[in-house]
């Protein structure tokens, strides 16, 4: 079944981002997401892009043949 995806980039009262909420629904059923981006490094950089228009996209697949990509690398961690 497919999912529809909504994302949001909510502004605190001075306008900065401060999240990054997220919404699965699947026909009845749905699930919320909420990232605070306060402790990410990147958050002014990214609030940039998003000013100038960057469209996020996102890409959710799986396939039992792509450990190389999001298996532990050798450092037991994510290779990303």
């Amino acid at each position: 079944k497919p999912f529809n995806v909504t994302v949001s980039f909510p502004e605190d009262s001075k306008g900065s981002l401060h999240a990054m909420l997220v919404e699965l629904s699947q026909e009845d059923e749905s699930c919320s997401l909420e990232v605070p981006l306060s402790r990410y490094t990147g958050v002014r950089a990214l609030e940039q892009a998003l000013a100038k228009g960057m469209t996020p996209v996102l890409s959710s697949w799986h396939s039992e043949d792509m450990l190389w990509m999001y298996g532990n690398g050798s450092d037991e961690k994510f290779p990303c």
